[in-house]
């Protein structure tokens, strides 16, 4: 019995909508397995605590000009907003505390540090010794907050994770959060001055460092979902069209599909010089064509890097046939992210954060030494580097599309680094420019070498239109923008929530030098400290000092991109190729 093109139809966009949100949902959110008593209930705490800043953060707009204010200095924020930012933070800080807890050895006092300078920065030690009046019993509570977290660390060095243990830190932190930041201190001649509020935006200074790989994930999350949508969109069109992907179709139906996608592919290349067009300004078209061909010899240096890549995966799997499609990148993505996002952020503020680890402590001048020595440059070679030895690895375990995404990683970074020290102009859409010419080229040579199979023009129109939803990929915010009282953070919003649901699929596992709880308390740690930012950002009407906002968008020009770049040329390539095989679904099966 035949099936309605309705019925059809509404089957591609559910199998499109599973494979893009539920499937990443389902495999990457916190669930709990054989976890140790508590967790579970420390989890669901967070989910709700979570929930609830986010409607916040959605009303914050609204709720500035309905809620009585909190000033301090240039900065207001609603009364209940300043509270819900503490407690925020006092989970945060907790949740990754508790996680170091059970880490390796070193990587244990190394947790403790950071939790206690960020407990230390209202204290403002260095002027303590020659000021009487903040050597008062709120400086000794707060002091005694790092000993008893070190007490706790010592005590629990060997034994495995109980629910108490985030109880009492809790507690602890919390006190020290009172004490540090809401009463100690010198008491301002303006009475309207909110001592808690100045407070906090000292704290944001560190705290926005440590946020830096959660928003660079954040930034990556809307073209990863662009990314995802057009592979599978293909893929659900091989199955709309019930025809395998690469078997010469000389009859009358498939020649039909086959003109149908021919059309669409021709629409799909005009639509995009559509856009070009329109992004060009009077007097800009050199400009543009300089850029393009800057941001050229980056594609080609990605193309590259991810072929050597994949030969070598190749050659330790030892099957040659089986090629990446482009719906195996997200998955392999989302592996690959965190390490990426770590990579780029720690490198990129290693130097800030130490310097702001010892001004903590009662030491700035290591942190204006820190800024003379300008390590910019050097520890952008070390992210290079890192990403290098990622590329290898993943190789050396023979998971093609994982060793393709650090290698493209690796070309991007590298390519960007020579681009800064040349002055080279590269133009960041190069990548969906070039699809278009490379999917109409090799689409002719094929149609004339009589080898256009129906299978290869799905993953040429794919490929075509991913180059074209490209520029929308953040408007899906527009609409949740309008429904939210606008604002400012509801992208930045949106792609934490995402990553929320869908970076926990590495805590499901453990290993006995990063057991499960600690990897579920590292997500749940990391993805509040990005939310706090937002959060911060969000009360204070956008007039905060530290834009996580900026981190995003570096998230987005140089994760996603990466994403989108990787995606196109194994499309491409997949097209080239045409082997003759079933299609795959990731990592999973390309080991």
């Amino acid at each position: 019995m035949s099936t309605g093109p309705l019925r059809r139809l509404v089957e591609l966009v559910g199998y499109v909508m599973r494979r893009v949100l539920l499937d990443p949902i389902r495999d990457g959110v916190l669930r709990g397995h054989r976890w140790p008593a508590g967790l579970t209930a420390i989890v669901w705490a967070g989910y709700l605590l979570y929930a609830l800043a986010t409607v916040t953060v959605l009303l914050a707009p609204w709720l500035r000009t309905r809620l009585p204010l909190r000033v301090g200095g240039v900065n207001t924020i609603p009364a209940p907003m300043l509270a819900l930012v503490q407690v925020v933070l006092g989970f945060a800080l907790t949740a990754l505390f508790c996680a170091a807890l059970h880490l390796r050895r070193w990587l244990r006092p190394l947790g403790w540090l950071v939790v206690t300078a960020v407990l230390l920065i209202p204290l403002n030690l260095h002027h303590v010794p020659s000021s009487p009046e903040l050597q008062g019993p709120t400086l000794w509570t707060t002091l005694a907050a790092p000993v008893a977290l070190g007490a706790l660390m010592v005590l629990r060095w060997r034994t495995r994770f109980a629910w108490w243990e985030f109880v009492v830190t809790l507690v602890v932190i919390g006190t020290a959060l009172y004490a540090g930041a809401t009463v100690h201190g010198v008491p301002f001649e303006n009475p309207t001055y909110d001592r808690t509020l100045g407070n906090l935006v000292l704290m944001a200074a560190l705290l926005s460092l440590l946020a830096t790989p959660a928003m660079l994930m954040a930034g990556a999350a809307f073209g990863e979902l662009t990314v995802a949508t057009a592979a599978w969109t293909g893929t659900a069109l091989r199955r709309l069209i019930d025809t395998p992907p690469d078997r010469p179709a000389p009859g009358r139906s498939d020649g039909a599909v086959r003109v149908a996608l021919g059309l669409l592919l021709i629409g799909l290349a005009g639509l995009r010089g559509l856009q070009l067009a329109t992004d060009v300004t009077a007097g800009g078209l050199t400009n543009r064509l300089v850029g393009l061909l800057g941001g050229a010899w980056v594609v080609l240096l990605v193309a590259v890097a991810m072929a050597l890549a994949i030969w070598w995966a190749d050659r330790v799997s030892g099957d040659f046939d089986l090629r990446p499609d482009p719906d195996d990148v997200p998955e392999a993505w989302r592996t690959n992210l965190p390490w990426l996002a770590m990579i780029l952020g720690v490198p990129l503020v290693a130097d800030q954060v130490i310097g702001q680890l010892f001004a903590a402590f009662g030491i700035p001048a290591v942190q204006g030494f820190l800024e003379r020595l300008s390590l910019s440059s050097w520890l952008g070679a070390v992210t290079t580097a890192a990403a290098a030895v990622l590329a290898v690895r993943t190789a050396r375990r023979g998971l093609r599309v994982a060793a393709a995404a650090a290698a493209a990683f690796t070309a991007v970074m590298t390519a960007s680094t020579i681009n800064t020290l040349f002055g080279i102009p590269a133009d960041a859409d190069a990548g969906t420019v070039l699809a278009v010419p490379a999917v109409l080229v090799i689409a002719l040579a094929l149609l004339l070498r009589g080898r256009l199979t129906v299978g290869r023009l799905v993953t040429l129109t794919t490929m075509l239109l991913l180059a074209v939803a490209w520029p929308y990929r953040s408007w899906i915010a527009e609409p949740v923008s309008a429904l939210a009282f606008g604002g400012i953070s509801v992208a930045l919003m949106l792609g934490l929530v995402w990553r929320l649901l869908t970076d926990g699929g590495y805590a499901r596992h453990g290993s006995p030098g990063f057991p499960v709880p600690a990897r579920v308390l590292l997500v749940l740690g990391n993805a509040f400290l990005g939310l706090l930012l937002v959060l911060m950002l969000a009360g204070f009407g956008g007039n905060f000092p530290y834009r996580p906002d900026n981190v995003e968008a570096l998230g987005d020009q140089n994760l996603a991109h990466t994403m989108l770049i990787m995606a196109l040329c194994l499309g491409c390539a997949a097209a080239l190729a045409g082997r003759d095989r079933a299609m795959s679904a990731g990592d999973t099966v390309l080991r």
